[in-house]
Formats: structure tokens, C-alpha cells, sequence
């Protein structure tokens, strides 16, 4: 799943550098919010809130947390890393701080850390990043990543996250949306995501089994063709990486395709 905003203001669409406040809560004095803390009640909450989220919030015993609740934008990639460590299990590779790392090391985008917060502890956490040549906010780590879910500590804090959150910003790839979240808000949804059940399958047989006979009969082809060429398997050998690069970058130009791997930002993130 995905949800999609667009900018609301065209100052926001003229820069190149992130905005130093949140375009969504802009007022005749906007409050600078990178490194500082604001508090999100009353003002924040009655002008980025409708008469049913604010109910909401109300009837569900959560008007008193929302009163003690401040905002704040870390950009400082030491504390980006202690925050994300501290909202995310790694339940994937995409969960982890190294992985969501090396994208930022190839493409150097700004850090856009929206974190949520009482005076004691953070609550909510939406990590983005700024990509200047796009003028859009996206995941730390690029709308490549996968397994994305809002990193909140009580579920009922998203939709205040997401009302603060800034403009334009895309967010992609969404798993674990909670259903009453997905009943009171629209969501788009994104590209299928293959998963291969291998329950109860114990060999590559058992897995061919599985398909149809014309099916099995092109993949035992197809394996007996690559198993005449006498390949070998090499694990770790990074100078290959290059290689791997240009043959990629020849497969899709004989495809009539263009490829990531033409900007050098993407090649230096996997290499």
C-alpha cells in the first residue's frame, strides 16, 4: 500500500534545499523545527486535525497524551541512527539501519527525521529524506525500500503523524496498516510483492512439482543449458561488480529500456 500528497505551496516546489519547517503546519511565522522541539497541542493539533480526528482522539483517551506531545526534525545522521534503532525490530533486511545506509551513502540526500514526542521519550517516528532534484520527501533510504510501517509506539498517534508530516511526500510500499487506519484514511495501492510459500517443500523437485508440466519441462531445459556452459558459483568477489553493472546496462538496452544503473549514485550504493 502507498499514500500519495501533493504540495499545497509553491515555495516549497522552488527549493533545493529541505525546508527548515513543516509546509503542512506553515503559518505567518513558521516555526523552525530542525534540532528544536515545538509543541503539537493546541494549535498544531486543532489546525492539522478535523472535528472527527480531534473526536477521535477524545473518545479514545488520548487527548491528555496529545497535550504533552512536541515536535521536532533530526537531521544529524548519528541521532537518525539511535531513533531508528530504537522504533524498528528488523523484522527484514529493508528494517535495518545498514542497508537504509548505504542508500544514503550513494546518494547523500538530506535526513528528514519526524519524531513525536513527550518530554521523556519519542512516541512516533517517520523517517524521510529530501531529494533536492525531485523536490519530494521519501523514505530514509529512497521509495526502493520495502516493508515499510509507521514506526509509532501507540497506533493512534499515525494519523497525527501523518497530518504534520511534510508536502509533497510519498509513501510507499506500506505493510501492517492497522484496519480501523485503513477504514478513516485513503490508500492507493502500490505494486504486487511476489513471496514464494515454500511450506512443506524440502527440494527443488518438491518446488517443480508444484507447476504445470510444460512449466517443469522449460526450467529443467533452461537449467540444462546453463549446467553446458560449466558455471562456476563465487561468492564475495567484489571486483565483479563492475562487470555485472555493464551487463545489466547492455540486457536493458537491448530491451529498449533504461536502467537505475545509469546513474552512478545507485551504482556507488551497491558497490
Amino acid at each position: 500500500m502507498s499514500t500519495k500528497t501533493t504540495a499545497t505551496q509553491d515555495s516549497l516546489l522552488t527549493s533545493d534545499q529541505p525546508p527548515l519547517w513543516l509546509n503542512s503546519l506553515s503559518t505567518d511565522d513558521p516555526v523552525e523545527l530542525v534540532n528544536k522541539t515545538t509543541l503539537v497541542y493546541p494549535g498544531y493539533f486543532q489546525k492539522t486535525l478535523n472535528e472527527t480526528q480531534r473526536d477521535y482522539y477524545h473518545q479514545h483517551g488520548q487527548i491528555e497524551l496529545v497535550y504533552a506531545l512536541s515536535l521536532q526534525v533530526i537531521t544529524e545522521l548519528d541521532h537518525c541512527q539511535q531513533l531508528w534503532q530504537e522504533f524498528n525490530q528488523a523484522q527484514s533486511l529493508f528494517d535495518t539501519w545498514e542497508f537504509r545506509l548505504a542508500f544514503w551513502q550513494g546518494y547523500q540526500h538530506q535526513p528528514y527525521f519526524l519524531v513525536l514526542k513527550t518530554k521523556h521519550q519519542p512516541l512516533a517516528l517517520l523517517p524521510l529524506w529530501y531529494e533536492a532534484d525531485r523536490k519530494k520527501y521519501f523514505w530514509f533510504g529512497s521509495w526502493w525500500q520495502e516493508d515499510n510501517r509507521f514506526l509509532v509506539k501507540d497506533e493512534l498517534l499515525i494519523p497525527l503523524l501523518l497530518a504534520v508530516c511534510p508536502q509533497p511526500v510519498v509513501l510507499n510500499a506500506m505493510i501492517e496498516l492497522p484496519w480501523w487506519l485503513q477504514q478513516t484514511m485513503s490508500f492507493t495501492a502500490d505494486d504486487p510483492k511476489y513471496i514464494l510459500d515454500l511450506t512443506g517443500l524440502q527440494s527443488v523437485e518438491d518446488f517443480l512439482l508444484t507447476l504445470k508440466k510444460k512449466k517443469r519441462y522449460n526450467l529443467k531445459r533452461d537449467q540444462r543449458l546453463i549446467e553446458g556452459q560449466q558455471p562456476q558459483v563465487l561468492f564475495n568477489r567484489f571486483e565483479d561488480f563492475p562487470l555485472l553493472v555493464k551487463l545489466s546496462k547492455q540486457r536493458f538496452a537491448q530491451k529498449g529500456e533504461t536502467t537505475d544503473w545509469d546513474d552512478s549514485r545507485r551504482v556507488k550504493t551497491f558497490s
